[in-house]
């Protein structure tokens, strides 16, 4: 949107089109502009970025405010050969379990509360 955009719109508010503003569009405009110098350091855009793995991943070449959200690309699995059994996923852990012995669902609870803050970690 361009400044005039902006001063239109702040004229069509204050009078609903049905009075005479005796403020002059320059001085309505300096008021715009002062108004984006003040919440320029507040604008952000988003950035999607992807970084490889690391047990601690340092993000402070990317400058970045806040970050929302974290993905993993390839997730574990129950395939433990070569892989530390740490890193396997709890919930595939849960589902080999459940389905292996029978449908039995012995102590469920505590695999979800441990997924549930293995995915909080992650």
């Amino acid at each position: 949107m361009e400044l005039q955009q902006y001063v239109d719109e702040i004229k069509l508010a204050l009078t609903g089109g049905v009075l005479e503003l005796e403020i002059p569009d320059t001085t309505i405009g300096e008021v715009v502009k002062k108004c984006f110098r003040e919440i320029q350091r507040y604008i952000d855009t988003t950035k999607v970025v992807t970084v490889p793995y690391a047990n601690c991943i340092d993000l402070t070449d990317f400058k970045c405010s806040s970050i929302t959200k974290i993905y993993r690309a390839v997730g574990y699995n129950g395939d433990s050969g070569g892989i530390d059994n740490s890193t396997i996923d709890p919930m595939y852990a849960q589902r080999w379990m459940a389905f292996s012995s029978g449908g039995t669902m012995y102590n469920l609870n505590n695999y979800l509360l441990n997924y549930m803050s293995y995915n909080t970690l992650l």
